[in-house]
């Protein structure tokens, strides 16, 4: 489990402690400066089931954990310059994941882009692609585009920021979807 806000962290966790499954849940450092409401009392989030924070139109964004506020502002930005629609779903999950929702996404809009904080080398937007590709090949109208962390172990925190994904990469891996 990878929640992008506390809501999601108190629910996937609440639903985790009850799973007769192990479950590991990390918990994105970025996610800890983001504001957010938590519902109070009893409130469970399913494993394995992604959630839409923008219907797909013109392109559609996947992503997961930090990534997710970030794929929303690039879903502004990109409204703003170009007038496109784009939607963000976020996993939530990676196992199981929900293949269902993204599948559906792909199939909707056509157009891809996979963002995670993870280097690009062994991500896991990689087995995201490939299950699109298996899955809603017929369907894509460019190929799919990663944008994911660069290629090294973990970055000390002076360049933290650097490594991960920026509003303006996804942005230019959109454009590029679009222009193909």
């Amino acid at each position: 489990m990878l929640p992008s806000n506390a809501a999601d962290a108190k629910g996937l966790l609440t639903t985790a402690v009850r799973s007769d499954d192990p479950v590991i849940v990390f918990e994105p450092i970025p996610c800890y400066r983001s504001a957010c409401e938590v519902p109070e009392g009893e409130h469970l989030v399913p494993l394995g089931v992604a959630r839409e924070v923008r219907a797909p139109g013109d392109a559609v964004i996947i992503t997961w954990g930090a990534m997710v506020d970030v794929a929303v502002a690039a879903s502004d930005a990109v409204q703003e310059q170009r007038g496109a629609n784009v939607g963000v779903i976020d996993l939530r999950s990676l196992a199981p994941l929900d293949v269902e929702t993204i599948v559906r996404a792909a199939e909707q809009c056509g157009r891809v882009v996979v963002v995670h904080e993870a280097p690009l080398t062994g991500g896991f937007g990689a087995e995201v692609v490939a299950t699109l590709q298996e899955e809603a090949f017929y369907s894509l109208e460019a190929p799919i585009r990663r944008v994911a962390g660069v290629d090294v172990g973990s970055a000390p925190p002076l360049v933290e920021d650097w490594c991960r994904p920026d509003v303006a990469r996804i942005v230019a891996a959109l454009d590029a979807s679009f222009d193909a």
